[in-house]
């Protein structure tokens, strides 16, 4: 047993918690999966018994100083640098108008039955290091299965984000889900527009970072909780055809290009979005080539209405608008000059995060050639960035030629610009002659 839980056995032997102290969820779960896990969340089979223990445990064990949530009889406490989370064993019950539960205590029976799923409703006991399994859970692991632990109707009326959790948790782990609990959520879905933006956002973006985020989205568009959570353009781009670059639906190539980026979720995010504007702009010229003209500025603008009505940082906004717009600008004919004034427009992370999203794009091509990329990342190693590193700022082109604030220097420094993004090389003394002249 893991070191910080014997320490709890050890301290709680003979006391009023022996045998009383629970293990839940996730760490049980992990453990019978041979995965590591260090939540720590314990349940208490007595009243109160959440907060006691932590305070009992923090004099005993030099903890921190408790974080106590009455309402929910919840305890925090920081033991060996190892954050616990304490409470009671507990029934709930929830009101249409508040998805913050009614809670008391209950005992463990009533405990397992308040959680959503069988394989998240185990149990250990500190004192004997026995897993209780009142739910089938430990069978539906072996059989990689998602099963709510009673009727998936209250289950999910009670919080409809378990919906999305349960998609999470089959991405995650590749199960399967029990087709009961499948089909409450498709009748279901709709009732995730009652819970917050951010809690759909945190859910929906776990998904994205799995392995097997492919399994979510196909979840999320089965189920219909695409169109709730606001990307419909998504189911869209199943069956549409592209042209002789692809040999993939818009949808297929998607899947491509997120496999193919990086794990972080606003890298899989920024795949996902790059091309969603093709269902809008698709056309077919008198020849029956298909195109789909400025799809990166109609995949900008369902990116950033996404992302904003999930309540994304203007940072994160900023981050995957940006490398959606500008992802069509580099290819193998793009100058050295042109990658220097992309770079110098949207800086440097953004450029960073620009070309990850174009070499996934290029490799999920039916010719892919990533040569060009290389080029440009090579060329980001070896030159400074003009944006913040000209030879000469606003402050110097003053007082080099006497001038105020104001138009006139606004022009001088333009030129300056213009004559790094030709030579990123060149030498003050060059960009004076160049100015003087321009001055004449």
């Amino acid at each position: 047993m893991n070191t910080m839980l014997d320490k709890i056995k050890n301290i709680i032997k003979g006391t009023k918690f022996d045998n009383k102290v629970f293990l839940a969820g996730g760490y049980v779960r992990d453990m019978i999966m041979g995965i590591p896990n260090h939540d720590f969340d314990f349940c208490v089979e007595l009243p109160n018994g959440g907060i006691e223990l932590a305070n009992f445990l923090s004099e005993k064990l030099n903890g921190t100083n408790v974080v106590i949530f009455e309402r929910f009889g919840t305890a925090q406490v920081v033991i060996d640098g190892n954050e616990l989370e304490f409470v009671m064993t507990r029934k709930e019950s929830y009101l249409k108008t508040d998805r913050n539960p009614n809670v008391i205590f209950g005992t463990i029976n009533d405990d397992v039955q308040r959680r959503d799923f069988t394989i998240n409703s185990l149990l250990l006991n500190i004192s004997t290091g026995q897993v209780i399994d009142l739910t089938g859970g430990v069978e539906d692991i072996k059989k990689g299965i998602i099963r709510t632990t009673s009727d998936p109707s209250v289950i999910f009326e009670e919080d409809p984000l378990r919906i999305l959790r349960a998609v999470r948790f089959s991405s995650r782990f590749g199960f399967d889900i029990e087709h009961n609990t499948f089909e409450q959520m498709k009748i279901l879905s709709h009732t995730i527009e009652n819970i917050s933006r951010e809690r759909i956002r945190d859910e929906f973006m776990k998904s994205l970072s799995t392995d097997n985020f492919e399994r979510a989205l196909d979840l999320y568009m089965s189920t219909g909780l695409i169109f709730h959570i606001g990307l419909p353009e998504l189911a869209m781009s199943v069956g549409m055809e592209q042209n002789y670059f692809h040999n993939k639906d818009v949808y297929g190539h998607t899947v491509d290009v997120m496999r193919n980026t990086k794990k972080e979720p606003l890298h899989r995010l920024a795949a996902m979005l790059h091309d969603i504007g093709k269902v809008n702009t698709k056309s077919i010229d008198t020849l029956w080539f298909i195109h789909f003209y400025k799809h990166e500025l109609a995949s900008t603008d369902i990116a950033d209405r996404f992302m904003r009505s999930l309540k994304f940082s203007n940072d994160d906004i900023e981050l995957v608008s940006t490398a959606v717009r500008n992802h069509m600008r580099l290819n193998e004919d793009t100058s050295d000059r042109k990658v220097r004034s992309l770079r110098c427009d949207i800086g440097d992370t953004n450029f960073d995060f620009l070309l990850d999203l174009c070499e996934a794009d290029r490799l999920s091509h039916t010719k892919p050639d990533v040569s060009h990329i290389e080029r440009f990342r090579n060329l980001k190693k070896t030159e400074r960035n003009i944006k913040n590193d000209m030879v000469f700022n606003g402050d110097d082109i003053m007082c080099l030629f006497g001038l105020t604030p104001g138009k006139k220097v606004g022009e001088l420094l333009n030129v300056v610009k213009e004559l790094t993004l030709d030579n990123p090389d060149i030498t003050k003394e060059e960009v004076i002659e160049k100015l003087l002249r321009t001055l004449n």
